[in-house]
């Protein structure tokens, strides 16, 4: 119907072209020409259109032939415009073809990545140390892996596709479905029943999506029986060890109790017991003294021996005595010196007369070699002597006869220092018996078979009674050549006392008001000492605070945080190389100087000193000018 209604507008357009100018009837021509498009005619039967036209146009024979010449040339232009859509058409399809075949080429590729990726995703699914499972809206398992499987027990077939009611108690079940009923559920722990029947504790991790309205859960679930076993394992460990624990401080605080109550009942009894041994023994040695004047009569020979035998044996119990309470004094820090200025030649004379008799005995020959600048020394006169004669007495006794003995005074104006060195040719100390010598009560050779006869106490309280002075003792030894012990003492070349209260005079302090005052720790446990030195320290400008022992000096280091710390090495509860490796090993301490103040100068102490991590190292006694220097340079450089 269009198609007969286009053909009759079209001839009229036609005749309407003849009777009228060109312009009008392309016009005409064209817009059929649209209409026809627009109807989805083809090229073939818009020629028809036109064919059919003609006709029309002709079998009216009133168009001249030049009209039809005309109408055919609006034919052949009207058809250009569709011969050029033709070849659009054509190139447009040619295109589309190569963009289907690189469609399909990529489809190809992305199914193939796709495929890839989930053959990863399922082997890291399948090989991960925990369970996955996926519930769908229905609580059913729609999907397990391998390790959900293995903790339970079960197979893939036997829990896929079924629903979780036999894995939980219907208290679990219920907490399950509680947390997945919730929009952003957190982990949580969960007991699950195995096939077997037993129980396993897990924490179970979940997360959901939903797409298209359906609601799908995943669990991440894993294992932490064992870990749970652990944690009420340990919590029960703890327990227990609070209760030994409180148990322990219970047995420390009675033992702490007990030893107090054996400190006070050994004071008694030494107390008691030199009492009741000093009496008696002093009316015997009175009787042996009434008895050698023999106011009763004369005496032959054999008796008077007899009466020099029981002196010298009493004397020797009352130096026995003597030593033992000394000793205990000095180690409740009972023991008091009385310092003064004396002469040097007069008490190392009076030491030698002491010895003089037993050394004539052993026909021993004794050496002496003072210093002409040696005059006087400030120290407890009786305590001194005290240490040459337990010296000397020593070299005496471990002398073979007809050898040499020694006493040798030295003294080093610039350090300050004064070394008193008692030295023999006897039987000598092996490097592995350095470490007993001045321990109390321990002597070398202390067999049944021993030859030398004694208490082990002389050195011990040389030791104890050199360090009260703030002095130091070193050993020199050779087996089967003799030894030599050195007694260094503080020492002023002047003469003048370097008492406490005059140690402003004797020292020239160099401080000012560059610095501000800095914090000394003081680990030191010799009451003499610290009284000395922190007096000294302070007059220098310095805050000093003590510690007397190592334990105590680590805690006072922590709460006070000191610019350096003086470290005596021998204390007691813990030494000083102990704690210097515990404040080195504190990273909020480690950076502070320390500087070692050791008694003992024993071959290797300056190493193990450096070794446990000391800055600086100094043997007692000490040049407290030459610490002051130290410490400035620790400080500030200088």
């Amino acid at each position: 119907m269009i198609k007969s209604q286009l053909i009759q507008q079209y001839s009229i357009a036609l005749a309407t072209y003849v009777d009228n100018p060109i312009e009008f009837g392309l016009q005409q021509a064209h817009d059929m020409g649209e209409q026809a498009i627009k109807n989805s005619f083809s090229i073939a039967e818009w020629v028809d259109v036109h064919q059919s036209a003609l006709k029309i146009l002709l079998s009216d024979q009133k168009t001249p032939q030049d009209a039809v010449e005309k109408t055919w040339d609006f034919f052949k232009e009207s058809i250009i415009p569709y011969e050029m859509i033709l070849r659009d058409f054509q190139y447009a399809n040619s295109t589309l073809q190569h963009l289907y075949q690189n469609l399909d080429q990529t489809i190809v590729e992305q199914t193939q990545d796709l495929r890839d990726s989930e053959k990863q995703y399922r082997l890291l699914v399948e090989t991960m140390n925990d369970g996955l499972g996926v519930l769908n809206n229905k609580q059913v398992l729609t999907y397990v892996n391998n390790k959900f499987c293995e903790m339970l027990g079960y197979s893939q077939a036997e829990v896929i596709n079924h629903g979780v009611e036999h894995l939980f108690d219907t208290h679990n079940l219920n907490k399950i479905k509680e947390q997945l009923l919730q929009d952003s559920p957190q982990s949580f722990e969960l007991e699950w029943i195995k096939k077997d029947g037993h129980k396993i504790c897990t924490n179970v991790s979940p997360s959901t999506i939903v797409v298209d309205d359906a609601k799908t859960n995943f669990v991440v679930v894993t294992d932490i029986t064992e870990r749970k076993l652990a944690k009420e394992t340990l919590l029960k460990e703890r327990a227990s060890l609070a209760q030994r624990v409180e148990k322990r401080t219970a047995e420390l605080s009675r033992a702490n109790a007990e030893l107090a109550r054996g400190v006070r009942l050994k004071d008694e009894f030494l107390a008691s017991m030199s009492h009741e041994l000093r009496t008696p023994l002093s009316a015997i040695l009175t009787r042996v003294e009434i008895l050698q004047e023999q106011v009763f009569g004369a005496l032959n020979d054999k008796q008077l021996n007899y009466i020099d035998n029981i002196e010298t044996s009493g004397l020797h119990l009352l130096g026995l005595i003597n030593d033992i309470l000394d000793l205990s004094k000095i180690e409740a820090g009972k023991l008091d010196l009385q310092k003064d200025t004396f002469d040097v030649k007069n008490i190392c004379d009076a030491s030698l007369d002491f010895i003089k008799e037993i050394a004539l005995q052993k026909n021993l020959k004794i050496v002496t070699d003072i210093d002409c600048t040696v005059n006087t020394i400030f120290a407890d006169t009786r305590r001194f002597k005290q240490i040459l004669i337990n010296l000397l007495s020593n070299a005496v006794k471990f002398t073979p006869k007809k050898k040499c003995i020694g006493l040798s005074v030295v003294g080093q104006k610039e350090q300050e220092v004064i070394h008193f060195t008692v030295w023999d040719e006897g039987i000598g100390i092996a490097e592995s018996d350095m470490d007993k010598l001045f321990q109390s009560f321990v002597q070398v050779d202390s067999s049944l078979a021993r030859r030398y006869e004694g208490t082990g106490l002389g050195l011990a309280l040389v030791r104890r009674l050199t360090e009260m002075h703030g002095g130091s003792v070193s050993v020199e030894s050779e087996v089967g050549k003799g030894s030599r012990f050195t007694i260094s003492l503080p020492w002023k070349a002047n003469g003048e006392n370097n008492n406490n209260q005059d140690i402003k005079k004797l020292y020239p302090l160099q401080t000012s008001n560059i610095h501000p005052s800095p914090l000394i720790l003081l680990a030191e446990d010799n009451e003499s000492n610290i009284q000395s030195m922190s007096d000294y320290l302070n007059l220098c400008g310095y805050r000093v605070i003590i510690a007397r022992h190592g334990k105590e000096a680590i805690e006072r280091a922590h709460e006070e945080t000191p610019a350096v710390i003086l470290m005596d090495i021998q204390m007691p509860i813990m030494d000083g190389l102990e704690a210097t490796q515990h404040i080195r090993a504190d990273a909020t301490l480690s950076k502070i100087p320390i500087i070692a103040l050791t008694a003992l100068a024993m071959p290797g102490d300056k190493e193990l000193c450096f070794a446990a991590g000391v800055t600086e190292y100094l043997s007692k006694p000490v040049h407290l000018n030459g610490l002051f220097k130290l410490i400035e340079k620790q400080l500030h450089g200088i």
